[in-house]
């Protein structure tokens, strides 16, 4: 009468265990690269497929924009990260030139603005840092009588932008994270100072003159680099650890260059200039005689970059609902899904009949008709069992209850009432040998009917 339950279950049980990998192998990988261990650096030039993977305190593991499947556990006790793929750092913008005091004259310039860092090849990459400014030049001085001059510094170059943090993918099926995962955007660099204004001393008749041309200005820092994308899909998740995707610190701006105190009284001719102004520091103002040119201005540190992003996904193991009763079948292996699972779906695998939506766990079991309506492994049998051999349950055995029985095997009769009661050999099912049981103790003297089970 019940159903083979321990067939089903061995069947259900060798589907899970040789199908288990594939349903891993669809969102980690397949870890066809095995075990590996990374105790140095190491740099990635495609994607990773372990089947575990493990970073030493003393190893760095350099993704390079690809990706790392872990089949298996993730153990990271040093640093992952991907310093490779993001955007390169504008340059640095050149000083200005300080004035020139010579004929013909030229006037002090403002430095040239830095060149924007470049985006990243790789989608989710940091862009670079913008480079800082130059700079702008010191005045300069000069003394047409005698044509004599100082000129202006030149304002220092500005600093080069920081590299953009590249792209930390994983996809593992057990996380730990001991340490640090990273994709931080560089550092921009420090600009340079702007030099000293020339210093010129000179006799015109019986006097004695001099000149100084303004300090240039030093140079502004660069901009920091964008942070990359940390992004992590995981099945279970046993350490988290840091994950960190920063932007670049600016770098530092630089002073200017020095201005120098004149001793001497100016000549009848002499003639001084402010610097010039730029987004780098201003260059100072340069002296004819008895006063002190200007230093040019210390650039400003560049700004830090733009943090990047951190993703971190739990996956679920997603069975196929074939009958939309919210449970996954039990012979499903199964596919592993970022997020929730979809329609069509279950985080479940406990419906033995995925083609009926009327059986699942925790419905109503019907007693004793054969089914295991609620999945627990057997059907619900009680005793129905009133009078041992009475198949078509009229209160009485005879050739009626035989003829019954066959008709219900062979002639898509009715089912019995009570299955206990047609089952007159008691041997747990319903077949010819019952409907010969009861003719042979209705007319050969044979053993009476007994309630099945």
């Amino acid at each position: 009468m019940q159903r083979q339950f321990l067939m089903r279950a061995v069947l259900t049980a060798w589907l899970g265990t040789i199908m288990s990998t594939s349903a891993e192998a669809q969102l980690f990988g397949n870890g066809t690269d095995g075990d590996v261990v990374v105790s140095g650096t190491t740099t990635l030039t495609s994607s990773l497929n372990a089947n575990n993977l493990t970073i030493t305190a003393t190893g760095v593991l350099e993704t390079n924009g690809y990706t790392v499947f872990v089949a298996g556990t993730l153990t990271n006790d040093g640093i992952i990260t991907d310093s490779q793929s993001g955007g390169n750092g504008g340059s640095g913008g050149n000083g200005g030139n300080g004035g020139m005091g010579h004929s013909p004259h030229f006037a002090p310039t403002s430095g040239s603005p830095g060149i924007n860092g470049a985006a990243s090849a790789v989608p989710g990459g940091g862009q670079g840092g913008r480079g800082g400014s130059g700079g702008a030049g010191g005045g300069g001085a000069w003394d047409t009588d005698d044509n004599e001059a100082a000129n202006g510094g030149t304002g220092g170059p500005g600093g080069g932008g920081g590299k953009g943090g590249g792209v930390v993918r994983i996809r593992a099926l057990n996380f730990v994270n001991n340490n640090l995962m990273h994709a931080d955007g560089k550092q921009g660099s420090a600009a340079s100072a702007g030099l000293a204004g020339q210093y010129v001393a000179y006799t015109e008749i019986f006097f004695d003159r001099d000149l100084a041309g303004g300090g240039g200005g030093g140079g502004n820092g660069g901009y920091g680099g964008n942070g990359g994308t940390v992004e992590v899909i995981y099945g279970n998740m046993i350490a988290m650890g840091t994950l960190r995707a920063q932007g670049g610190s600016g770098g530092s701006g630089a002073p200017g260059g020095s201005g120098r105190n004149t001793s001497y009284s100016a000549g009848t001719n002499s003639f001084s200039e402010p610097g010039a102004i730029g987004s780098g520091g201003s260059g100072g103002a340069s002296e004819n005689g008895s006063s002190a040119s200007q230093s040019g201005l210390s650039g400003m540190t560049g700004s830090a970059g733009i943090n990047g992003t951190v993703i971190l996904t739990q996956a679920t193991l997603c069975f196929v609902d074939n009958d939309g009763d919210s449970y996954g079948s039990v012979i499903d292996a199964g596919i592993w899904t970022p997020g929730a699972c979809g329609a069509g779906f279950s985080a479940n695998s406990l419906d033995c009949d995925d083609g009926d939506p009327s059986i699942f766990p925790g419905t109503p079991e019907i007693p004793n008709d054969g089914i295991d309506q609620d999945c627990d492994g057997q059907d619900l049998t009680t005793s129905c069992c009133n009078l041992a051999g009475d198949a078509n349950n009229n209160g009485a055995v005879n050739i009626l209850d035989a003829t019954f029985i066959i008709g219900y095997l062979f002639k898509s009769g009715p089912v019995p009432p009570c299955l206990q009661e047609a089952d007159a050999n008691g041997n747990g099912s319903i077949n010819v040998l019952d409907a010969t049981h009861i003719i042979g103790n209705l007319f050969k003297g044979g053993s009476a009917p007994v309630c099945g089970h």
